[in-house]
């Protein structure tokens, strides 16, 4: 039973027998290794941008990590540069770095030889050769070579301490931290240079020392160049004269370019949520220099809103391009004021402070509720003008009214009603106000008698009248 146990976790659980990639870590193309600790759970994807930092949205590639990541080959799938743990959105807050990946292969550590092992040469990618600095700060100069020699950094500025400067060997890392004397005592521009190795005879071929570009041979066989102080851009031309004046010169001298600028820090992009308020920039100041933001510092005064009110974050990136900052805090609306308001960003050194500002506006907007749009289709005519809507005439009644009375003893006459309808153009009916039926006249009722009655009656008449 115990042995089919065994089995059973080796075929399921196989040992991891590749290099183990943290984050931010080195990775080599066409090499196997473990990447477990570098991608995020549970979507597993790396993103790339062709800009040196994450803020290509969407990502110029997304690759989807699957397979044994324990044992993961980076193949030609995967571009050079630095990819980024995704899950569909970046995450300014967090940190998103993944690996980097570089041509060539991974350097071997340091082995004792035997007899039985034959030393490997390993080539890998080199570089960076151009650096940008801020004056005032004190950044670490560095590059990496394949090679083991003594080398020294070259920068023909305008002042002689770049000058002949050693350069600091950790493997095939060559650096040189510089102090912020020599950084300001450096003009505002850009300036060539040399990083300078020794090669296969072992000692340097041109050196600086007192005030002249000097060689190890006799000064009849190369004479000494001095080095005139009003006119130090003339001294990479005389350091090149010069190692062509001497025999066998075999230095190895690689150009470089090197940008002097101002120091300063640029908020670039503000994004918000219901809760925070992210903040990404760049800035000339070097790798992992603290940059502290503050919110509207001329309104709090006392210490503990002042410290509720300030955040720090630090700068990220390769000396041969801006840095960048990307930081996150939480804001209450609520609590701010309504209008402008100001986040200032510092980076205090001993002998400078520079800082920028990002503004921004607080107000209340009245959100009043509207009724639910109901689409309405409409015919336009030429250049969209409306085309007029025909009106069709509504017809209206007038009423007349007409009287034929019918007379009869002891009776009232009734009243016929005649309706005539006439149209008018009129859009509003027009209404004629009946008029109350009249009321008829009471008439004497004759009745009918014989001509002998008539002639009796006036005889009868005329007797009492000769009475009288």
């Amino acid at each position: 039973m115990i042995r089919y146990l065994i089995l059973f976790l080796v075929l399921v659980c196989p040992a991891s027998a590749s290099l183990q990639i943290a984050q931010g870590d080195f990775v080599y193309m066409n090499e196997t290794v473990d990447i477990s600790l570098a991608v995020a759970y549970p979507d597993f994807q790396v993103a790339w941008c062709e800009a040196r930092n994450y803020d290509c949205d969407p990502p110029d590639q997304v690759i989807d990590i699957v397979g044994n990541m324990h044992n993961y080959t980076i193949d030609s799938k995967f571009k050079y540069g630095t990819y980024y743990r995704w899950d569909g959105e970046w995450h300014r807050a967090e940190n998103a770095l993944a690996f980097k990946v570089l041509p060539g292969t991974r350097p071997l550590k340091k082995i004792n030889q035997t007899a039985n092992i034959t030393p490997v040469q390993i080539v890998q990618h080199e570089g960076p050769y151009e650096y940008l600095i801020a004056r005032g700060d004190s950044p670490t100069v560095y590059t990496v070579l394949n090679r083991s020699d003594t080398c020294q950094l070259w920068i023909f500025s305008d002042t002689t301490n770049s000058y002949d400067l050693a350069l600091v060997q950790d493997g095939d890392m060559y650096s040189r931290k510089l102090s912020e004397s020599d950084t300001l005592s450096m003009g505002i521009g850009e300036y060539d240079g040399y990083i300078q190795c020794n090669g296969n005879n072992g000692f340097q071929d041109i050196f600086y020392i007192n005030g002249e570009l000097d060689t190890p041979y006799d000064d009849k066989i190369v004479a000494d160049i001095p080095v005139i102080s009003w006119n130090l851009l003339n001294v990479k031309r005389q350091f090149d004269q010069l190692a062509s004046d001497i025999p066998r010169f075999d230095d190895k001298l690689i150009p470089i370019k090197v940008s002097v600028v101002e120091p300063t820090t640029t908020i670039t992009s503000v994004e918000q949520d219901d809760e925070k308020l992210y903040i990404m920039g760049t800035t000339t100041w070097g790798n992992n220099t603290p940059i502290t933001l503050r919110l509207d510092p001329d309104n709090y005064k006392l210490s503990r809103d002042i410290a509720l009110h300030t955040w720090t974050t630090f700068t990220i990136g390769s000396i041969d391009a801006p840095r960048t900052f990307a930081t996150a805090f939480p804001l209450d609306k609520e609590e701010l004021f309504i209008g402008m308001h100001e986040i200032r960003t510092n980076v205090e050194t001993n002998r400078n402070t520079a800082y920028s500002s990002f503004e921004f506006l607080v107000s209340d907007v009245m959100v009043m509720p509207t009724p639910t749009p109901v689409a309405k289709r409409s015919i336009y005519g030429k250049d969209w003008e409306e085309i007029p809507v025909k009106v069709t005439p509504t017809p209206t009644i007038d009423i007349v009214i007409t009287e034929t009375p019918e007379v009869t003893v002891g009776s009232t006459p009734t009243v016929n009603e005649t309706v005539n309808v006439t149209q008018t153009s009129t859009l509003h009916p027009t209404s004629t106000k009946p008029t109350a039926a009249p009321t008829a006249n009471q008439t004497i009722p004759t009745i009918p008698v014989s001509t002998g009655v008539v002639l009796s009656s006036v005889a009868i008449a005329i007797v009492m009248m000769r009475k009288l």
